[in-house]
């Protein structure tokens, strides 16, 4: 470290930089105690605002999962054979699905469904299948 020759304020060259920079760093901490008390408020509540909606978030689609696995289910019991009245709880159970359903159990619902009308009456099933495919998920 090289050292600046020593002048007529030598001794106080020294004490003045080592003033000043204490002085920058009080200037400093005023000024963001300044801004500190002026937006603080503000990246507070946006941290709280950004963890309640990444909550929110994950409660979505944990009640989008829930919705789905309870969908599944309800689309087994229906595709599942059953003694006796297998046909009359089935078209029931594909009708329930087929309205309160997630997207693609109400599909495959809505095409079971008519699946089993064209074993009776084939062009009633057309039309109910042309009806799926312009559907496009708008339900």
């Amino acid at each position: 470290m090289e050292r600046a020759p020593p002048g007529f304020f030598g001794v106080w060259s020294g004490w003045w930089q080592i003033s000043s920079r204490k002085s920058d760093e009080e200037v400093r901490r005023e000024q963001l105690k300044k801004l500190w008390d002026r937006y603080g408020t503000y990246l507070i509540a946006a941290c709280v605002s950004r963890r309640h909606r990444r909550r929110g978030w994950r409660g979505y689609e944990w009640w989008q999962a829930k919705r789905a696995g309870e969908s599944g289910a309800a689309f087994e019991q229906a595709v599942r054979p059953r003694r006796g009245r297998q046909d009359q709880d089935a078209e029931a159970a594909f009708a329930k699905l087929a309205t309160d359903g997630t997207a693609g159990y109400r599909v495959l619902a809505r095409l079971r469904e008519a699946a089993a009308v064209a074993t009776t009456d084939r062009p009633a099933a057309v039309k109910d299948y042309d009806e799926i495919a312009a559907d496009r998920g708008r339900r």
